[in-house]
């Protein structure tokens, strides 16, 4: 789906905003008369129904009203007693519900691999014969939490989704969907962005805080946008209308498009000063021709870029989007790219089977445009058992960069081309691309988490955010990473939104938020400083930085080799390609 839109307000979320504005919007549904057109719409990859919720204080009219702090179900369950239905998507992983009829949500290599994938792949039988694979059983269980304390105008679609070639080829795949949908008496207003209903999820926008290091973002979207959302939102609820059975509620209409509500929608869009452009894009891999909408908008951006491109997230690892980047970067100098990503010693990332080894080709090919020092490592075999190493090392002055692409560096030097795959560079220099966030303790060092020692002191934020700014002119806020799956296969959904103005604004505050009087111009510098600062042990106690990452900061093929076994180097290099 691509649903261009304009007349929009849009309101940027930060941390534990997006908490309170759940809370909020709950709360203005709930001081409402029941009316048709007056309900809550939930999509959720993961929603814990005890998420405790802030103490808001909430305007309606001349009316300020202050409510106190409770669980989720608890203001869904308030909600529902005053009449007013919420309906839950909440994706139930590639499973089935019911056995056999959804039988091609297990496809027959799941069954075949599942004993060799063992401590890559969780998976476990459930009760009634059942197979459910890790995450599916997870969110199967909250499901029936909330049909355990559901009321009559609660209701809870567990969704399986089956992408057609995932289930070819035996992956798994998840509906990673995030964003709620509060029609206010016919006015709609959407969030949507990287958080779950979760507490975990909830944090302070100072993440050198003990406990405080999720960063996330979403959106506020009022106007037709948030009309868009709710439209993707009844595709997916009206799913299970494909299976039939005898005890589906009322299948749900579009009530934007009925009569009454089709004037309050059009009432939206005259609203003086919403005039913020907004584009709903979605991956989606069921249908026969798979909608990957959000990779190609992104792409697009990337390719007309100008002045800046920052992407954050915890990782960056789609070839595709790194590809376009790479190559925008040889065409155009004097662009600035920022990639901010969880630092990969984060132990998050710190194992063969993470991240940082994926990303080691993010970094090798993100660096080498404008590489400034180079040295290649080649192994030959010259007599069985015996083997011998090619050593160049590259100067810019002469080895002109002309590519980087699928694993492979090509150059020409001399009137010649050559090549070298990645995993024969052994040292790379070149102007920082890629960043990463720490925090230090009580007494300014670093603090590494997950460490008993550490569990009361601040820990490495972890960049939950899947976010990109272009030029101040686009920003894209959603719940789709950078990955490969979230661009090609899962269930995905992005606001695109346009507007100088917003833009910009997104832009100040976020960088304000990680490091006052951080901008573009200023961004490398700013992380050089901190770099000298830590190695210096002048660093601020308590406190969050954003470093510059280095080829030594990312496990590649020979440490992972070294400290991993067959079966975590091949995990690495596979998923590459298609994690």
């Amino acid at each position: 789906m691509r649903n261009a839109t304009k007349g929009n307000r849009v309101r940027f979320l930060l941390d534990e905003e997006f908490f309170e504005e759940l809370h909020r919007q709950l709360c203005r549904i709930e001081l409402l008369d029941p009316d048709p057109l007056t309900y809550v719409l939930v999509a959720m990859w993961l929603c814990k129904p005890d998420t405790q919720l802030p103490a808001v204080t909430v305007q309606q009219g001349s009316r300020s009203t202050r409510v106190a702090g409770r669980t989720f179900i608890n203001a869904i369950t308030s909600l529902t007693q005053r009449g007013h239905p919420v309906k839950f998507v909440l994706w139930n992983g590639a499973n089935p519900v019911e056995w056999p009829r959804k039988l091609i949500s297990v496809p027959y290599n799941w069954l075949r691999w599942a004993g060799s994938l063992t401590g890559l792949i969780r998976y476990e039988p459930l009760d009634s014969g059942i197979l459910r694979f890790g995450g599916g059983a997870r969110v199967f269980s909250e499901a029936l939490s909330f049909r355990a304390r559901s009321t009559p105008n609660m209701q809870v679609y567990a969704e399986s989704y089956s992408p057609n070639w995932i289930a070819q080829h035996g992956l798994t795949a998840s509906n990673h969907q995030k964003f709620v949908v509060c029609s206010h008496a016919g006015r709609l207003e959407a969030l949507l962005g990287g958080f779950n209903i979760n507490e975990s999820y909830s944090a302070k926008t100072d993440h050198g805080l003990v406990g405080e290091r999720w960063h996330d973002t979403a959106v506020l979207i009022e106007g037709p946008a948030a009309h868009a959302v709710q439209t993707e939102w009844l595709r997916r609820w009206n799913k299970q209308y494909w299976y039939g059975g005898d005890t589906l509620p009322a299948r749900i209409e579009d009530q934007g498009f009925t009569q009454h509500g089709s004037k309050k929608q059009t009432a939206q869009r005259l609203i003086q000063g919403w005039n913020v452009g907004v584009t709903i894009a979605t991956t989606n891999g069921e249908p026969f021709t798979r909608e990957n909408d959000i990779r190609d908008l992104v792409i697009e951006r990337i390719k007309v870029a100008t002045k800046y491109i920052y992407l954050e997230n915890y990782a960056l690892t789609d070839p595709a989007l790194v590809a376009a980047l790479s190559k925008r970067m040889a065409e155009k100098k004097d662009l600035k790219v920022i990639v901010l990503v969880t630092h990969p010693k984060n132990p998050y990332y710190s194992t063969p089977i993470s991240w940082s080894p994926m990303e080691y080709y993010t970094f090798v090919q993100l660096s080498l445009p404008r590489f400034t020092h180079v040295r290649i490592v080649t192994t030959h075999e010259i007599a069985f058992g015996a083997t011998e190493d090619e050593e160049q090392v590259l100067d810019p002055a002469t080895a002109k960069f002309v590519s980087a692409e699928n694993g492979t560096f090509t150059w020409s030097e001399g009137g010649q081309t050559k090549s070298c795959s990645f995993d024969d560079i052994a040292e790379l220099e070149a102007p920082t691309v890629m960043y990463g966030p720490i925090s230090t303790d009580l007494a300014g060092s670093e603090v590494l988490p997950r460490n008993a020692a550490n569990a009361k002191k601040p820990q490495w934020p972890y960049v939950h955010s899947k976010l990109a700014l272009f030029d101040d002119q686009v920003a894209f806020v959603g719940s789709s990473n950078w990955t490969y799956r979230s661009m090609e296969y899962d269930g995905e959904i992005t606001a695109m939104v346009t507007g100088e103005e917003t833009v910009r604004g997104i832009r100040e505050r976020l960088f304000e938020h990680w490091q006052k009087g951080l901008t573009v111009d200023n961004y490398a510098t700013k992380a050089a400083k901190n770099e000298q600062d830590r190695v210096a042990r002048r660093l601020r106690p308590v406190h969050s930085y954003m470093l510059p990452l280095s080829f030594g900061d990312f496990l590649h093929s020979a440490e992972v080799t070294l400290v991993g076994s067959p079966k975590a180097w091949l995990y690495s290099k596979a998923t590459w390609r298609f994690w």
